[in-house]
């Protein structure tokens, strides 16, 4: 995790030097009608392409297609209500247009130019009101939150008052500072009277090129925008209520905190059309030999599947601990130490602990069929070892949050939002918040549907624990 928060802090701080080249270049364009004559309007010209490419269409295109519609990115808080559908449609239109204007700048085998036109200062003052209300909100969410909820991020840097500003506070505005600049220098140019342009433009041409490439680029949203429906994810928790039921009772479970991450997993992330295929196409490259030595890898595509949407890397880190328990695996002491390795040692030592408080073989039992047929990827889209594995994920964050003096057996929201991010980031503190994720569990599990579906008569039997 250090090296990844490190690349990324470094990426975009690296965005200041190239600005303070950047921005005097813009403005000296816009004052100096005859800048194009000048010996280095070459260089300009470059940089103004660089600029444009990068934080104008790279970097929202990344954006768009890593946040979607959720409140957070990675560690921050991007405030709720942030990304909406319509915003992402309407930045793939400026992108859109800024393409064209590339292109057709390359055409002409010159810079590219913005003109006063209706489309030109009407889509450039989109460019900047999208952007400004991204910069408004997103320093509204982290100022609320001025610190990364991460244990390990830059050696305990961001806990220190300074490092709480400028990792949560300076450095969400200063991902997107290029961007906007790129787009308000569009705008600015296309205010301005500019000399009469070429009487040939290959402006239909770059149009029709710029919009193929977006559309291509936003290929992954356009397939994913519809969802798994309301009443297609109930139908899927009615059909897996018995086992939903019985497994959550197994571990002293909420069962309606179960049903509701099964919703919001399908209706928020799950892509009706083509989320089926492709969780088959990538789990089918996910195979074991019982006889290996240790637990499988990940497959390279980790990709969430099954009835929980579970990613194959966290099914490892479920099963990493337990794995000797499993019926059909039998490993050495050394073997086993280097498997408890790939997970937190605080939550592999709970896993063990918890052996003794809670009857778990039973799901262990679940696990065991799959994993003895040779296939890891039956494990993910078999739906009822996927539950027992997000039952056993669940319990495990639970006992560790416990176990620091944090419970939070009443937390549901808290318990969805660390399934939702993992146990890398699972880190006991006083004053845990949901994320969008738990945020929505908690509003399904408050629903008629699920009270419905999940009757407190229907969970009173007691639960019978390891040992009585």
């Amino acid at each position: 995790m250090f090296v990844f928060y490190l690349f990324f802090f470094l990426l975009s701080f690296w965005i200041i030097p190239i600005l303070s080249f950047f921005i005097p270049h813009r403005i000296s364009q816009l004052r100096d009608p005859r800048f194009d004559l000048r010996i280095t309007a070459p260089t300009h010209t470059g940089l103004q392409y660089f600029c444009s490419v990068l934080y104008g269409i790279v970097y929202p295109a990344f954006y768009f297609l890593s946040v979607r519609t959720r409140a957070t990115l990675g560690d921050w808080s991007l405030g709720v209500g942030t990304n909406r559908p319509w915003t992402i449609i309407l930045g793939a239109v400026c992108m859109t247009w800024l393409a064209a204007h590339l292109l057709e700048g390359i055409f002409r085998l010159g810079a590219p130019r913005y003109r006063r036109n209706f489309a030109d200062l009407l889509i450039g003052a989109l460019g900047i009101f999208l952007l400004a209300r991204f910069h408004f909100r997103v320093l509204v969410a982290s100022v609320a939150s001025t610190y990364i909820k991460t244990p390990d991020a830059v050696l305990g840097f961001a806990s220190s008052p300074v490092g709480s500003w400028i990792l949560g506070v300076c450095y969400p505005q200063v991902c997107f500072a290029a961007t906007m600049s790129v787009y308000l220098f569009a705008f600015l140019e296309s205010l301005r009277p500019r000399y009469a342009p070429p009487k040939k433009l290959p402006w239909r041409l770059a149009i029709s090129l710029a919009s193929a490439a977006m559309s291509f680029l936003f290929l992954p949203f356009w397939l994913s925008i519809p969802r798994v429906t309301h009443t297609e994810a109930l139908r899927l928790i009615q059909k897996n209520q018995h086992d939903i039921l019985q497994m959550s009772r197994a571990q002293n479970l909420d069962p309606k905190l179960i049903a509701g991450i099964i919703y919001v997993a399908h209706t928020r992330d799950r892509p009706r059309f083509t989320g089926g295929p492709l969780e088959q196409i990538c789990s089918r490259f996910w195979r074991i030999q019982t006889g290996s030595p240790g637990p499988p890898v990940a497959p390279p595509a980790d990709v969430s599947a099954g009835l929980c949407q579970m990613r194959p890397r966290t099914a490892l880190q479920t099963l990493a601990p337990i794995w000797h328990s499993i019926p059909c695996i039998r490993l050495s002491a050394s073997q086993l130490y280097l498997e408890q390795k790939q997970v937190n040692a605080q939550i592999t030592q709970e896993f063990f602990l918890k052996q003794q408080r809670y009857n778990h073989q039973q799901l262990l039992d679940i696990i065991d069929y799959p994993i003895r047929a040779n296939s890891m990827a039956e494990l993910l889209l078999n739906p009822r070892s996927n539950l027992a594995m997000a039952v056993l994920m669940l319990s495990s964050l639970r006992d560790q949050w416990e176990r620091h003096l944090y419970p939070i057996d009443d937390r549901p929201e808290i318990l969805a939002t660390l399934y939702n991010i993992g146990y890398e980031r699972s880190n006991p503190h006083a004053n845990p918040q949901p994320n969008d994720f738990g945020r929505r569990v908690l509003k399904f599990m408050n629903s008629e549907e699920c009270k419905t579906l999940f009757d407190e008569d229907k969970i009173t039997t007691p639960v019978q624990t390891a040992g009585e």
